[in-house]
Protein backbone atom coordinates (compact mmCIF):
# COMPACT_ATOMS: atom_id res chain seq x y z
CA UNK A 1 0.00 0.00 0.00
CA UNK A 2 3.02 2.58 0.49
CA UNK A 3 3.79 2.22 -3.24
CA UNK A 4 0.44 3.49 -3.98
CA UNK A 5 0.95 7.08 -3.53
CA UNK A 6 4.66 6.45 -5.54
CA UNK A 7 2.82 4.92 -8.50
CA UNK A 8 -0.21 7.62 -8.92
CA UNK A 9 2.38 10.11 -8.78
CA UNK A 10 4.81 8.80 -11.68
CA UNK A 11 1.45 8.11 -13.59
CA UNK A 12 0.13 11.54 -13.46
CA UNK A 13 3.69 12.94 -14.38
CA UNK A 14 3.49 10.72 -17.36
CA UNK A 15 0.17 12.00 -18.34
CA UNK A 16 1.43 15.19 -18.40
CA UNK A 17 3.52 14.65 -21.13
CA UNK A 18 4.08 17.71 -23.53
CA UNK A 19 3.64 16.77 -27.42
CA UNK A 20 7.27 17.80 -29.58
CA UNK A 21 5.47 21.08 -31.61
CA UNK A 22 5.40 19.29 -35.14
CA UNK A 23 8.44 20.60 -37.54
CA UNK A 24 7.40 24.08 -39.67
CA UNK A 25 6.51 22.72 -43.28
CA UNK A 26 9.17 22.89 -45.98
CA UNK A 27 8.78 23.24 -49.89
CA UNK A 28 11.06 23.54 -53.13
CA UNK A 29 11.24 25.91 -55.40
CA UNK A 30 12.74 25.52 -58.81
CA UNK A 31 14.23 28.07 -60.66
CA UNK A 32 12.51 30.55 -62.17
CA UNK A 33 9.49 28.75 -62.07
CA UNK A 34 6.51 30.01 -59.70
CA UNK A 35 4.96 27.53 -56.98
CA UNK A 36 2.03 28.54 -54.83
CA UNK A 37 2.66 28.03 -51.02
CA UNK A 38 -0.08 27.86 -47.75
CA UNK A 39 1.17 31.42 -45.65
CA UNK A 40 -2.18 32.35 -44.08
CA UNK A 41 -3.02 32.35 -47.20
CA UNK A 42 -1.59 31.23 -51.00
CA UNK A 43 1.41 33.07 -51.74
CA UNK A 44 3.14 32.88 -55.15
CA UNK A 45 7.04 31.81 -54.58
CA UNK A 46 9.38 32.52 -56.93
CA UNK A 47 13.38 31.41 -56.85
CA UNK A 48 14.59 34.01 -58.74
CA UNK A 49 17.90 34.41 -58.13
CA UNK A 50 21.05 31.85 -57.51
CA UNK A 51 24.34 33.04 -56.53
CA UNK A 52 26.71 29.89 -56.94
CA UNK A 53 30.60 29.82 -55.98
CA UNK A 54 30.40 26.82 -54.49
CA UNK A 55 33.28 24.38 -55.37
CA UNK A 56 32.33 21.46 -57.59
CA UNK A 57 32.69 18.30 -55.82
CA UNK A 58 34.41 16.81 -58.72
CA UNK A 59 37.47 19.66 -58.63
CA UNK A 60 40.08 20.91 -56.20
CA UNK A 61 39.57 23.91 -54.98
CA UNK A 62 41.36 26.41 -52.26
CA UNK A 63 38.22 27.99 -51.01
CA UNK A 64 34.76 25.70 -50.70
CA UNK A 65 32.41 29.01 -52.14
CA UNK A 66 29.15 29.97 -51.04
CA UNK A 67 25.77 30.24 -52.36
CA UNK A 68 23.38 32.81 -51.54
CA UNK A 69 19.05 32.63 -53.71
CA UNK A 70 16.76 35.53 -53.64
CA UNK A 71 12.83 34.45 -53.31
CA UNK A 72 10.43 36.64 -54.52
CA UNK A 73 6.43 36.38 -52.61
CA UNK A 74 3.22 37.97 -54.22
CA UNK A 75 -0.14 37.74 -53.75
CA UNK A 76 0.27 38.27 -50.14
CA UNK A 77 0.25 41.71 -49.62
CA UNK A 78 3.24 43.89 -51.43
CA UNK A 79 5.75 41.91 -53.11
CA UNK A 80 8.67 40.97 -51.00
CA UNK A 81 12.23 39.92 -52.32
CA UNK A 82 14.51 37.81 -49.47
CA UNK A 83 17.78 37.72 -50.00
CA UNK A 84 19.16 34.27 -48.01
CA UNK A 85 22.51 32.06 -47.79
CA UNK A 86 26.52 33.04 -48.00
CA UNK A 87 28.24 35.54 -50.14
CA UNK A 88 30.26 38.46 -49.87
CA UNK A 89 27.43 41.07 -49.54
CA UNK A 90 25.22 39.05 -47.31
CA UNK A 91 25.32 36.09 -44.88
CA UNK A 92 21.96 35.27 -43.46
CA UNK A 93 20.33 31.91 -44.09
CA UNK A 94 16.94 33.63 -42.53
CA UNK A 95 14.91 36.02 -42.99
CA UNK A 96 11.57 37.87 -41.63
CA UNK A 97 9.15 38.04 -43.95
CA UNK A 98 5.36 39.36 -43.42
CA UNK A 99 2.77 37.10 -45.51
CA UNK A 100 -0.75 38.22 -45.34
CA UNK A 101 -0.38 40.40 -42.43
CA UNK A 102 1.79 37.55 -40.67
CA UNK A 103 5.28 37.57 -39.59
CA UNK A 104 7.05 34.33 -40.72
CA UNK A 105 11.02 33.40 -40.63
CA UNK A 106 12.11 32.40 -44.20
CA UNK A 107 15.15 29.91 -43.84
CA UNK A 108 16.89 28.22 -46.57
CA UNK A 109 17.69 24.67 -46.20
CA UNK A 110 19.76 23.48 -49.24
CA UNK A 111 20.21 24.15 -52.52
CA UNK A 112 20.91 21.78 -55.44
CA UNK A 113 21.91 19.80 -56.46
CA UNK A 114 25.61 20.35 -55.29
CA UNK A 115 27.46 21.35 -58.19
CA UNK A 116 30.25 19.31 -60.10
CA UNK A 117 31.42 20.14 -63.82
CA UNK A 118 28.87 16.74 -64.58
CA UNK A 119 25.29 18.33 -63.57
CA UNK A 120 25.81 22.01 -64.99
CA UNK A 121 22.62 21.48 -67.44
CA UNK A 122 20.52 20.04 -63.64
CA UNK A 123 17.03 21.96 -62.84
CA UNK A 124 18.79 23.91 -59.58
CA UNK A 125 16.26 23.93 -56.74
CA UNK A 126 16.14 25.83 -53.14
CA UNK A 127 14.61 23.77 -50.12
CA UNK A 128 13.59 25.82 -47.74
CA UNK A 129 11.36 25.80 -44.55
CA UNK A 130 8.88 28.87 -43.38
CA UNK A 131 7.45 28.96 -39.96
CA UNK A 132 5.12 31.70 -37.93
CA UNK A 133 7.41 34.10 -36.12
Amino acid sequence: MKALPFILIISGLLACKKEAPSPAPTFELVYQQPATIQASGAVQATLTVINESRCPSDVVCITGGTVAVTVTFTGAGPDQTARLGYDRSYTRDSVLVTLHSQAYWLRLLAVNPYPSTQNASQVRTATLRLRPQ
